[in-house]
This record gives structure tokens, sequence and C-alpha cells, in this order.
């Protein structure tokens, strides 16, 4: 057993006496790390399954999926004993876990506490009301180490990121993001899918099927690319090809091999072997493919004529050189990393909606008939389908968002953090608790906030300006006295999540999964049934609990929700899919 993890680990046939010792060494010195290092006691942290010395719950019902594979029933109690558990979903999982544990509980990746946030209510709660604490992003080792904390969907929370992504919002919509101008560039890129998909349906004698992804993830990159990088690329590039390709391995291998430990031991990312090695090369080969991109548009920049993002980016950061601000944060090492961040956020979820709309079709051809019914109708047989029909095929449009509600593309959200620490007035003021008024009520944490307290006290204020007398200044003593304990309440409320302690530096985990399968919003979550989201006369339905990309601070909507409708349309207005 030890020889086959250390195979799926370092990659190597067998370990020698000098890496055992050096592997030995390192978790001896982690440990002691970890033992002696200085640990702040939170009695009133959510519950949650207890962690195993180092490594935490990755020794519980966190087991990664590479170890998993070779060692299906090995695990804690926590931990589900059926050898099938490496096809189950992380997210199923964790939503699992809340049926313990409840809605709100936590969990330790290493030494890093997680909080990890199920149900509809709950995550409205922290990402929506409390979006003054949970809005910070964290240090994930394997995604700070390759984005420095830089670009737009990875950067911590503050002036330098509202900077970076007002500005690349503007400039993203000034481009088309958004808007029906884009239209032809969409278009010319369905065209290639289809073009293509009927040579390869030809080349297909034996009918074993065609493979739509590659496709797919071109021509959606395709419209990142024109409007970041002011070209696109034949789907034949191998260049652009292979820049795909390379995004696509990272993810896999931060996600699915035994590169995830480097979230509990950081070390292991400089190791020189294994799949270690492998993400390094492809963080230095992606690095490498954007950053001469950027080169050629520096040599031939035309700063009264821009082109794309890229242009706009570079004149933005020569005009506040110009204006001799020397500490701005626009430079050409963060704009690589939003041009990263656009390819990642846009792409990848779009291509994967897209993907599994059609496998929903395959599987329910009566929904499919629908479609294509309504499609056809509105469409006609002289055009293709166009942005401009959107409104037009509300049951089309009522399918994508259950599909969408159904697979949650990013079902575990991008990890938020706890930017102050929730409780501390709790602690200070326990022995004044005495109003009709549960602190921990559900009610007062979702709808006392500090508009509540702010409008109070200018009220007070107010009151004692006006009447500048004795009798004013008994008024304001009386006030004072009388609504004491009615402040700490709000205070108190204002400090707590729910009524328990989320420590400065927590990872917050929105598992929006559960909110798409949350059956208190949702009648038989678990039924592809898209007339949920259709009214009584067919028209198409905006729900508050339907949030397949989270709540906040979003990059890359623009494009998912515009233009995620369009290629499907598309595809369905000439094909049929099928077994």
């Amino acid at each position: 057993m030890v020889m086959e993890l250390w195979h799926e680990l370092l990659g190597t046939s067998a370990p020698s006496h000098v890496c055992i010792l050096a592997l030995t060494v390192f978790v001896a010195v982690y440990y002691l790390m970890h033992t002696f290092r200085k640990h702040q006691d939170f009695p009133n942290i959510p519950p949650g399954p207890k962690p195993w010395p180092i490594v935490g719950n990755f020794g519980g019902f966190l087991v990664p999926n590479f170890i998993w594979r070779r060692f299906g029933g090995w695990g804690g109690k926590d931990v589900p004993k059926s050898k099938t558990r490496a096809l189950i979903s992380p997210q199923v999982i964790i939503t699992e876990q809340a049926k313990v544990y409840g809605n709100i509980y936590s969990m330790w990746v290493g030494s890093q506490l997680v909080v990890v946030l199920n149900g509809y209510e709950v995550v409205r709660d922290a990402l929506s009301n409390r979006a003054d604490v949970f809005s910070d992003r964290p240090e994930i080792p394997t995604v700070t180490i390759m984005t420095k904390r830089k670009g737009i969907v990875f950067a911590p929370y503050g002036p330098v990121w509202r900077r970076q992504r007002k500005f690349c919002h503007t400039t993203l919509r000034n481009f088309g993001l958004g808007k029906l101008s884009l239209e032809p560039c969409i278009l010319e890129g369905l065209a290639v899918v289809k073009s293509e998909l009927l040579r390869l349906s030809e080349e297909d004698t034996e009918c074993s099927g065609v493979d739509l992804t590659p496709l797919i993830t071109n021509s959606v990159s395709n419209v990142i690319s024109y409007i970041a990088l002011g070209q696109r690329f034949h789907h034949t590039d191998r260049e652009f090809g292979a820049l795909l390709d390379l995004m696509a391995r990272g993810l896999e291998i931060i996600a699915n091999s035994a590169a995830v430990l480097i979230n509990v031991f950081p070390l292991l990312y400089y190791l020189p072997f294994g799949v270690f090695r492998e993400v390094r090369q492809v963080e230095r080969d992606i690095t490498a493919f954007l950053k001469q991109i950027i080169t050629r548009h520096r040599e031939t920049l035309d700063p009264a004529n821009p082109r794309d993002l890229i242009d706009m980016y570079l004149v933005e950061m020569l005009a506040q050189e110009a204006a001799g601000e020397t500490d701005s944060s626009f430079s050409e090492d963060y704009l690589f990393y939003i041009i990263g961040d656009l390819f990642i956020a846009g792409t990848d979820t779009t291509t994967n909606t897209v993907l599994w709309m059609m496998l929903y079709m395959v599987v329910y051809p009566d929904i499919q008939e629908r479609v294509q019914a309504e499609i056809d109708a509105v469409v006609g047989p002289d055009r293709v389908p166009s942005l401009t029909d959107k409104g037009s095929l509300p049951f089309t449009e009522a399918t994508i968002m259950e599909v969408q509600r159904m697979t949650v593309v990013v079902p575990l959200a991008i990890p938020h953090m706890a930017s102050e620490t929730t409780g501390e007035e709790r602690e200070t003021h326990t022995s004044h608790s005495n109003s009709m008024v549960e602190p921990d009520s559900p009610v007062m944490h979702s709808q006392i906030n500090k508009v509540v307290l702010n409008c109070f006290l200018n009220n007070l204020v107010s009151q004692f300006h006006q009447t500048n007398t004795t009798t004013g200044t008994r008024l304001l003593q009386q006030k004072q006295e009388s609504t004491t304990l009615s402040l700490w309440f709000i205070c108190c409320c204002l400090a707590e999540f729910r009524g328990y302690t989320i420590p400065k530096g927590t990872v917050i985990i929105p598992n929006l999964w559960s909110v798409h399968r949350d059956p208190t919003v949702w009648e038989e979550p678990d039924d592809f049934n898209p007339s949920r989201f259709l009214d009584d006369q067919g028209n198409l339905l905006r729900k508050e609990c339907f949030i397949p990309f989270g709540i906040g601070r979003l990059f890359g909507s623009l494009s998912r929700q515009t233009y995620v409708g369009c290629p499907i349309s598309y595809l369905l207005y000439d094909w049929q899919t099928g077994v």
C-alpha cells in the first residue's frame, strides 16, 4: 500500500532510503510547526467532524479521490465505506455531512479552519446580508502560489481589487461583452463548430460518436480571445489549442491528483518530480504563451486606437506613469493574471454548461423535442438562432436554467474568507443577555444590520441637537438608559453569524450544490423539470434561489448568462442528439 501511494504521489517506481528519510524529516518538521503554532481557541465555532492530526479532515471524509481510486475502502468513521466512493462528487459528500452537523459546520484542511455553508437561506445570509465580512478571498496554497493573489477572481478584496475590477468590467462592456455587438464573433465560431461536426460525422463510419468538448471549448474561448487579445484563433491552431489543453490539464491536476495535498503541505509544490513538477511546467507554459502576446501588444501599441482589453490596460498603465503614480497597481504582471482569470472564468463554466445541456437532451428526448419545436417556431427555416431570440424562447431558457440547477458547474463556488472575527462583541457582554428577542435568532441575523444602527444613532443625535436644554439632556440620558440593551443586541447580532463565532481568516465554502437541491425552496429538487422556471402562462420565472454561479463578486458572468443559450439553440436547431 505504501509503495502504491508513493508511486501515485511522486511518479517514481520505488523510493530510495534517502527519499524516505527526507520525507520523514519533512513530515516531522511540519508536525512540530503545526503543534507549536500559536493557536487561539474559539469555543463557539460551528460543529463538525473531528480532524486527524496534521492533515485535518483530509484523513476523514475529505480523503482525496486519487487515494480513493487506489484504496477505496479505507478511511475513518465519517468516510463512506463503498468501493464506489470515488464516483461520488465532493459536493454530494459535503451536502450529506450537513444532515449530521447542520447547515453551518466546520472542517479542517491541515491547520486551516474551513466553514461550509449549506442551503439557500444560510448562503444568502452570508454572501448578501454579511457581504462586508465574507467577501474576501482566502490564501489557498495552490492558488496563492500560482496567482500571487493578483488578477480578479482570487485577489483579496480591497481598493486594488475594486479598481482593477471596475476597469476590466467597463472595458469589457465597451468591447461588446454582454451586448449584441459581439454576436457576429459568436456566430462565426458556431459556424466553425457546425462545419466541423458535419465533417466529423461523415468520417464517423462506425457511429462511435463525436466529442463536442474541443469544438465548444475553442468556440467559447475565441469569444474571450477576441475581446481580450484582439484576435480569433483557427480551431486547428496548435499554440492556442495547446493553451486550452494546458488550462484544462492544470485544473485537472489541482483538483484530482496528489497535487491537492499542496493545500495541506505547501512545500510539496516545489518537489522536482511527479505531478508537482508537472503542475509547475503547466504554469510556466501558460505564462510564456500569454506574456508573449502581451509583449506583441506593447510593441505594436497605438494609444489612440486600442484594439482590445490588453491595449486599453497598457494605455491606462502609461497614463498612470505619466501622472507620476508610483504606487499604481496597474502592471503587466497584474494584466497577465487578469487574462488568465478571463479564460478560466469565462470558458470552463460556459463550455461545461453547453455539454451538460446536450447530455440532458439525450437523456430526456421529450424535452429535446419541445425545445426544438420552440426554436423552429420562433427562428423559422430562413435564418439561424440569434441572441435577440432569447426572450422569445422561454421553454428553451427554462430548460437551460434547469440543467444549470441540476448540474451546478461551480458546485462549491469560489472560496470566500472571513475578513474579521465574528462573535467578539458577544464574548465581551455575555452577562447582559435578558432581552425578549433571542440574539441568535435567524430573523435578527438576517434583518438587523449596520443601517439600522446608523439610523438609530442619527435619530438620537438629531433629537439632542433640536432640544438643547436641560430637558433635552435628560431626554437623551433616558433614551440612552432605555436603549443600551437594545443597542447591545444589535451589535451582538452583527458580530455573530447565526449564533456562531467565525474567526478572522476562516475559509468559507458556499455549497451551491446544496442551494439548488434545497427542498425548502425547490419542490422535488432531484427531479429534472424545466417547468419549475415557467409560470402558468408559460412565461419565464426568475427565482432568487437560482444562483448557479454564486452571489456577489462574480467575474465572467456577463458572458456566461448572455451567451450560453446561443450555442445550445444553434446546435439543437440543426441536430437531434441521441444514443
